[in-house]
């Protein structure tokens, strides 16, 4: 049975830094960018082997990364978006008095993306799956009272009758604010508890992979990503944290891109196009530093890591088709 190697399946949103002289930067790149025939030094040790998988835990592992990586996936999508876009939508009413109309969102799609997230009774234990379908019924709640509570707002908005100052539009937006932290504790309780497991099974499958460096530090470059958005959400960011966070991709890049790569020429080709791409982010992260975070550095460092994202995933697709 073959192992696959996983994709990563989420875009990150971000809010992001940076840290590095244009000449560092290079040089940090030309370090990363080695060609495929350098060798490592023949004085380095050989990995011992670890024991082989049966097909049965193959399987096992396989499929709880394939759960979260479904899971993960579904969360960055409709009808999970929803909280997101009405709060925002009821914060920029508070600054321009126009209510934008709430994106539609049917019942059926919440039902069954409900239904994918359920999590198996054969993969969990049963106090954890009834933790996760706890946090799946909250999300569902919140994804029924949300919408409820916005179409009350868009009716006290429309209602030109009423004068008091916005008091019963701010106690409307209040309890979006409730609900919508509701569900975020929920969702991220959701992600943390599947995506320890998941990490466990991960690790599982990597045994005696030939491309187990390249894969660990291209899921730690993409850890670092998500750390850096969790940085710049904070008024002002941290930027000692974010200086880290910038030496530590960069760390991981030139790991990653180490020779050698025991792939065929057209997977190494794939992975090493995934590096030029998530190498702009610490670029981009460096000129935060310089100019700020703006509008424009932080689209670009979202652009960055979508485009890292579908690229390690193109290389994923070419490897599991050798």
């Amino acid at each position: 049975m073959k192992t696959l190697l996983l994709p990563i399946c989420l875009s990150v949103l971000l809010f992001l830094a940076a840290c590095r002289p244009d000449n560092e930067d290079d040089r940090a790149q030309q370090q990363t960018w080695q060609p495929a025939h350098v060798q490592s030094s023949p004085h380095a040790p050989a990995p011992e082997a670890e024991p082989l998988l049966s097909p049965a835990e193959k399987a096992q592992a396989a499929a709880l990364v394939d759960f979260y990586n479904t899971a993960a996936s579904l969360l960055a999508e409709e009808p999970y978006t929803l909280p997101d876009a009405l709060l925002n939508n009821a914060h920029a009413y508070l600054q321009t008095w126009r209510l934008e109309p709430a994106p539609r969102v049917y019942a059926s799609a919440r039902e069954t993306a409900a239904g994918r997230l359920a999590p198996p009774p054969e993969m969990f234990t049963a106090d954890v799956r009834r933790q996760l379908l706890q946090y799946v019924n909250l999300m569902g709640a919140a994804l029924e009272t949300m919408p409820a509570d916005y179409r009350l707002l868009e009716k006290y908005v429309r209602n030109d009758s009423i004068r008091d100052d916005n008091a019963r539009g701010n106690k409307i937006i209040t309890r979006l604010e409730m609900t919508h932290t509701a569900f975020i504790n929920a969702r991220d309780a959701f992600l943390t508890t599947t995506a320890g497991m998941a990490a466990q099974a991960e690790a599982t499958l990597l045994r005696n992979n030939p491309l187990k460096r390249q894969i660990v530090e291209s899921r730690k470059i993409f850890s670092l990503f998500k750390t850096a958005a969790a940085l710049l959400k904070q008024e002002p960011p941290d930027k000692g944290a974010l200086l880290r966070v910038h030496e530590d991709i960069e760390t991981a890049l030139t790991a990653a891109g180490r020779s050698p790569f025991q792939g065929d020429t057209k997977t190494e080709r794939g992975f090493r196009t995934f590096l030029k791409e998530a190498a702009i982010f610490p670029k981009e992260l460096a000129q935060g530093f310089s100019e700020g975070f703006h509008s424009r550095i932080r689209h670009n460092l979202n652009t960055a890591s979508h485009n890292s994202r579908k690229t390690y995933n193109a290389f994923v697709r070419t490897a599991n088709r050798e």
